[in-house]
């Protein structure tokens, strides 16, 4: 096998692990994700994880991260406190 493609695939199940765990995080409501931690992953996760992966051309990974990468916007719009603005600051 490949060493980059035995990379990837080991890679992709560790992200499976994250995916899985913030996709709990939208799925139920009663959670609450701060918008400082959120949107510093929205925003940076193109360029920190999808264009290494994509550059390295390891798909499966990049898979899973741009799922992971929709959920962190999700838990952006959909979990944060009533009482936050737009970056996080308490209103």
């Amino acid at each position: 096998m490949n060493k980059l493609l035995l990379a990837d695939i080991l890679m992709s199940i560790g992200s499976l692990i994250g995916l899985y765990n913030k996709g709990q995080a939208l799925y139920f409501t009663e959670t609450v994700w701060s918008r400082k931690g959120s949107l510093i992953n929205a925003v940076t996760y193109p360029v920190t994880a999808l264009l290494p992966m994509a550059y390295l051309e390891i798909w499966i990974s990049f898979t899973v991260s741009l799922l992971n990468f929709f959920i962190w916007i999700g838990i952006y719009f959909y979990r944060a406190p009533e009482k936050e603005d737009w970056i996080g600051r308490n209103t």
